[in-house]
């Protein structure tokens, strides 16, 4: 992104404008906070746009608008209404009203001065066919919001329109002719005919290269629509709607288990069936790395489910996953712990298995706190395992030789890990032999094991390529730059380096990224590249702040402190550097 701003801001002074900030999530927030910290000279400014209603509570924008404010890289400014004279001006501009004083000044009382709100109402008036000269809205007797506009709008839409686009809004934003169809139980034609109608109005349009698909002009106009309906006939629509999607894509439910599940849990009356549905709609979006989404989904089926049962641990564990796939590292630890503490209520070996592998820590730094109650749980894990070779057990005992490491047990790892790889070995699955291998290197990691570190490195990347599995590759290709740095052999590590990057940018999963960061400062430090070495190093300090990473500053202060060490500017580090030795005694 970078590359492609400066590319584009060279040519001309550049302008970025990003509309509705508040709907951003954290990995995006994060990158436009990277881009606005470092724009390295370029001739580019940003713009961004939210609602202040909507970002309350511990909303992540809150934070972040604060900390760009007090680093004086970001001005706010607050948007108010138009004033009459520019309500009037929009309104010459925007239709063919000719309005007189009274009119404008009505207008803009009621809206606010909100533009779309002015919009929406010179749209209604003009609809009416009523003289604007001659116009005030209380004359007409228009409500108080566009809400009720857009009610009055729908209204003046011939008999079973607004039916027919209260059963659309119910299934949501965007729907698809066949499904209303089934839904409403009408004629397709008469369907047609009140869509083409509700398109004219432009309350809705057809989605461009999709036939058969229709969107909502404006969210708004929806949710107005969802909410005129009453409670229970809401919930029995939203049972409808689930029921027809069952029964029409029955062949292919894939794409439909995110909305079977909200359908189901808002008509409340089949409780199981969304819970299983949501879990089906946070592993597809899992496998298609929406990582984010499939928390959101993960967590609502949490929501519908109180019973200590299986069916809330699998929940937990791929809500966790989602959360560490998606940089949520202290999230993921909660979910992962509690899976961990439900399974072993239920007594299920393998599930606790699972939690125990997802629970390990394997960070830099050895903290008691961090790795024994990891080990703990794995421990567990592997006495309710039966004892014979399984790809579940290799996977707990490759974790314990890891989180071994960082303990006093260093012997233990090492012999863990081979109990790992060999049993992974005996059992002939690659995937099993990849995450051995890839726990088995930071086992390895005394200078004295140089040469195996880099002959367990290499085969994880042969193996996991040969796997499929891109995540592990990513892992191998690092360790592999690693190891050869360590034998001076710069230009094979920058291969290795490149490799991991283009794996990362695939996954978009932002603690592989936060690595990639690193390494890349590592090699930009080496080559004297110092100004490199800092983007990448503090990149990788936003994003391991942004995933709560605990060795996010410890990191990045020993890199600023080699850093400083090369540039002869080493006088202001030292107090830094005892800070630093002090915390990574605690």
């Amino acid at each position: 992104m970078d590359a492609l701003l400066s590319g584009i801001a060279k040519r001309a002074p550049l302008l970025l404008v990003i509309d509705d900030l508040h709907w951003a999530d954290r990995p995006t927030l994060a990158l436009l906070c990277h881009i606005v910290r470092h724009p390295e000279a370029t001739p580019l400014v940003l713009v961004g746009t939210y609602r202040k209603s909507e970002v309350v509570g511990d909303h992540s924008l809150r934070g972040i608008a604060a900390d760009l404010r007090r680093e004086g890289v970001s001005q706010e400014i607050s948007l108010t209404g138009l004033t009459e004279d520019e309500v009037a001006q929009l309104i010459d501009a925007t239709s063919d009203l000719e309005p007189g004083p009274e009119f404008v000044r009505s207008v803009r009382r009621e809206t606010g001065g909100n533009p779309f709100f002015v919009q929406e109402i010179c749209s209604h008036v003009d609809e009416t066919g009523v003289a604007a000269g001659a116009f005030t809205l209380e004359g007409l007797g228009v409500p108080e919001g566009v809400k009720q506009v857009i009610g009055q709008r729908i209204a003046r839409l011939p008999e079973g329109t607004e039916r027919l686009l209260t059963i659309a809004a119910l299934i949501g934003r965007e729907f698809d002719l066949d499904l209303l169809v089934d839904v409403a139980g009408g004629d397709e034609d008469v369907v047609l005919d009140a869509l083409e109608r509700a398109c004219t109005a432009r309350l809705v349009e057809e989605v461009t290269g999709t036939i058969g698909r229709y969107s909502f002009v404006h969210a708004l106009t929806r949710d107005a629509l969802y909410d005129s309906l009453g409670a229970t006939r809401r919930a029995r629509l939203h049972r409808r709607v689930a029921e027809a999607i069952e029964s029409r894509y029955a062949d292919d439910l894939d794409d439909h288990y995110g909305a079977l599940s909200f359908h189901y849990a808002a008509a409340g009356t089949d409780l199981p069936k969304a819970v299983e549905y949501a879990g089906l709609a946070g592993e597809q979006a899992l496998a298609r790395l929406a990582h984010e989404d499939a928390a959101k989904q993960f967590e609502r089926g949490l929501e519908l489910i109180a019973q200590q049962d299986r069916a809330r641990c699998d929940l937990l564990l791929g809500l966790a996953e989602a959360r560490r796939r998606a940089g949520d590292v202290p999230g993921s630890q909660t979910a992962f712990t509690e899976a961990g503490r439900l399974a072993r209520t239920l007594g299920d070996a393998e599930r606790l298995a699972r939690a125990a592998v997802g629970s390990f820590r394997g960070h830099v730094m050895a903290n008691p706190g961090w790795h024994d109650p990891v080990i703990e749980l794995l421990e567990q894990a592997l006495d309710l395992l039966p004892g014979e070779d399984s790809v579940l057990r290799s996977r707990v005992l490759a974790a314990l030789s890891l989180e071994l490491y960082f303990t006093p047990q260093h012997q233990r790892g090492l012999t863990t890990s081979a109990e790992a790889i060999a049993m992974a070995r005996r059992i002939g699955d690659d995937d099993a032999l990849a995450f051995a291998l890839a726990n088995a290197h930071t086992a390895l990691s005394d200078p004295r094991h140089l040469d195996a570190r880099l002959t367990v490195s290499t085969e994880l990347v042969a193996v996991s390529e040969r796997a499929g599995n891109p995540e592990l590759a990513y892992i191998g290709h690092v360790h592999r730059a690693c190891d050869l740095l360590e034998l001076t052999r710069v230009e094979d590590a920058r291969r290795s380096a490149r490799a991991a990057v283009e794996i990362v940018d695939d996954l978009g999963q932002p603690m592989q990224r936060y690595f990639v960061m690193w390494l890349q400062s590592t090699l930009a430090l080496l080559e004297g590249r110092f100004d490199d070495a800092q983007r990448h190093s503090d990149e990788a300090l936003e994003i391991g702040i942004a995933a709560d990473h605990p060795d996010a500053f410890v990191v990045w202060g020993t890199q600023a402190l080699v850093l400083g060490w090369q540039r002869g500017e080493v006088a202001h580090l030292v107090e830094p550097a005892q800070q630093l030795l002090s915390s990574s005694r605690s």
